[in-house]
C-alpha cells in the first residue's frame, strides 16, 4: 500500500515536471465529472422553461444582454422577451416576483462585480400557467396600456345558434363592419347546442385578453338560469358586459280566416271562446312562447299552446289554418305579411318597428307591454376596464353605420346602441322578469 502511494506521488511529480503523464499512472478526472461540481457559466440568453430548480446563487443579479446589470426586484428589462413558444411580451410577472424572492436583495452591493447571469428561469408550473391562461399571468399584458391597441390580433366571435339563421347573418354584419372599422380579422365560431349553454360556456371559460366575444342576450343570460335545472357558466359574474348589438321585436300574426284584425278584436274574440283558437311559437321557453304567455296573463284570454320546431314550420300552418295565432321573431314571417299571405296584429316592442311602420305595438293597448329578442356583446369575466371602454367604444362606432345598420333592418334587427354598464344592469334586471314568466308558462329544457 505505502508503495503503490509512492508510486503515485512519484508520477504526479513526473507529470508536473515534464507535462506528460507517465505510463501507468492514474488518468485525471474528466472534464464532464469535473463540470458537475462547477457553477455554472455566465450567459446573456433568454429565459428558458425549466423544472423549476434555478441554478442562479441567491441574491446574484443578471445581465439585459445588453451588458447592463438586472435584477429580479427592479422589474424586468425593457427588451428581455419570453424566450420560449408561449408567446412574446413583456416579461411575465409571475416569473419576475418568483426572481424577486430568490434574489431576495435589492441593494447598490447587489450588482457588483459587473457579472451577467441569465434572469430567473419560467418554472415549470408558470410555463403551464401560462398555457392554460391563467389570469395572474395573462392578464397584466393588457393591465400595462395595451388595451388603446385592441385588437392587435384575430378576435374570435362565438356565435350560440347555427349558421344561416338571423342571429348568425347579424353577427357576421357585426364581425365585418369592426374588421373594416379597426383592419382586424374577425371570425364567427358557431358553437350550438343545449340552447345556447354550449357556446356561452365556451365564452365563459375563454381567456380574458380581448381575443374572445361572442353573443350574449335574452335566451342565455336571462331565460336559461330558470330553463335549465343547471348552467355550466353563471350570467352573473362570468361575463364581462361590453355592448348592445340587436333587438328584434316579435310579432303577433293570425291567419287571413280569423274574425279579427286588431288586437282590441282578437281579445274579445278569444274571451268569447276561451280555448277554442290556438297559438304556435318556434319553441318552449322562446322569447315568442314568453311573449304568448305574457299576452295571456295581462288579457285574461285562454290558448292552447301548439309548440313547433322553428318559426318556419309553425309560419306553414298558420298559413294553412292548421294554427291561428303565432307570435314569432319578426324576421321570419315579414315577408308573408308584406305578401298578404298573413295578417299581423303588433309588435311587442315598445316602439313602432320602421320594418313595420303602420304597424301598432301591443303597448298601444296594454300599457307598458314589452318584450322582445335582444343580444349584446360579452366576453369572458376580468377584462380590464380600459379594455372593455375600448371595445364598446370601437362596437358602438360599428353600430352606428350606414351599411351595418341596413343589413341589420333587412334581417328583421335595429342597432342597440348602449354602453356596457347599461347593458349590464339591462341584462341583469330581465332574469327575474323572465324568471316568472318561465313559471307561468311551465316551460322546461328538453
Amino acid at each position: 500500500m505505502a508503495a503503490r502511494c509512492a508510486s503515485s506521488r512519484s508520477g504526479r511529480r513526473a507529470r508536473s515536471a515534464s507535462g506528460r503523464r507517465p505510463p501507468g499512472a492514474p488518468s485525471p478526472p474528466s472534464p464532464a465529472r469535473r463540470s458537475r461540481n462547477r457553477p455554472m457559466r455566465a450567459s446573456s440568453a433568454a429565459p428558458s422553461i425549466s423544472s423549476g430548480r434555478s441554478r442562479r446563487r441567491p441574491g446574484a443579479a443578471a445581465a439585459d444582454g445588453k451588458g447592463r446589470c438586472w435584477c429580479p426586484s427592479d422589474g424586468p428589462p425593457a427588451t428581455a422577451p419570453i424566450g420560449s413558444p408561449l408567446g412574446t411580451g413583456p416579461f411575465p410577472l409571475a416569473s419576475r416576483r418568483a426572481g424577486a424572492a430568490s434574489c431576495g436583495l435589492n441593494r447598490p452591493e447587489s450588482h457588483r462585480g459587473g457579472h451577467a447571469m441569465t434572469p430567473p428561469a419560467i418554472t415549470r408550473r408558470q410555463a403551464i400557467a401560462l398555457a392554460l391562461g391563467a389570469p395572474g399571468l395573462a392578464a397584466p399584458r393588457l393591465a400595462r396600456g395595451e388595451a388603446a391597441g385592441w385588437p392587435g390580433q384575430v378576435v374570435h366571435f362565438i356565435n350560440l345558434y347555427a349558421p344561416g339563421g338571423a342571429n348568425d347573418i347579424l353577427s357576421r354584419a357585426w364581425c365585418q363592419a369592426m374588421a373594416q372599422l379597426t383592419g382586424q380579422q374577425f371570425v364567427v365560431e358557431n358553437r350550438t347546442g343545449a340552447g345556447g349553454t354550449v357556446g356561452s360556456d365556451a365564452i365563459a371559460k375563454s381567456r380574458p385578453d380581448g381575443t374572445t366575444v361572442g353573443l350574449g342576450g335574452v335566451a342565455n343570460l336571462a331565460i336559461a338560469p330558470s330553463l335549465f335545472p343547471s348552467l355550466p357558466y353563471d350570467p352573473a359574474r362570468d361575463y364581462s358586459f361590453i355592448s348592445g348589438l340587436y333587438r328584434q321585436p316579435n310579432i303577433l300574426i293570425v291567419n287571413n280566416a280569423v274574425p279579427a284584425r286588431s288586437v282590441p278584436e282578437l281579445i274579445a274574440l278569444l274571451k268569447a271562446n276561451p280555448g277554442r283558437y290556438n297559438y304556435a311559437t318556434g319553441g318552449a321557453g322562446t322569447t315568442p312562447h314568453l311573449t304568448a304567455e305574457l299576452f295571456k296573463t295581462r288579457t285574461g284570454t285562454e290558448m292552447p299552446f301548439v309548440q313547433y320546431r322553428g318559426g318556419a314550420p309553425a309560419l306553414i300552418d298558420l298559413m294553412a289554418g292548421q294554427v291561428q295565432v303565432l307570435f314569432d321573431n319578426i324576421a321570419g314571417p315579414i315577408g308573408a305579411v308584406r305578401d298578404g299571405k298573413v295578417r299581423a296584429l303588433a309588435v311587442a316592442s315598445l316602439e313602432r318597428s320602421p320594418m313595420l311602420p303602420d304597424l301598432p305595438t301591443l303597448a298601444e293597448f296594454l300599457p307598458g307591454f314589452e318584450l322582445s329578442s335582444w343580444n349584446g356583446l360579452i366576453a369572458p369575466a376580468g377584462l380590464p376596464p380600459a379594455l372593455v371602454q375600448r371595445m364598446a367604444e370601437l362596437s358602438l362606432k360599428a353600430l352606428a353605420s350606414p351599411e351595418l345598420t341596413r343589413v341589420y333592418m333587412e334581417n328583421g334587427a335595429t342597432p342597440w346602441l348602449i354602453g356596457a354598464e347599461e347593458f349590464a344592469t339591462y341584462a341583469r334586471s330581465q332574469e327575474p322578469k323572465m324568471r316568472e314568466l318561465v313559471r307561468i308558462s311551465g316551460a322546461a329544457a328538453g
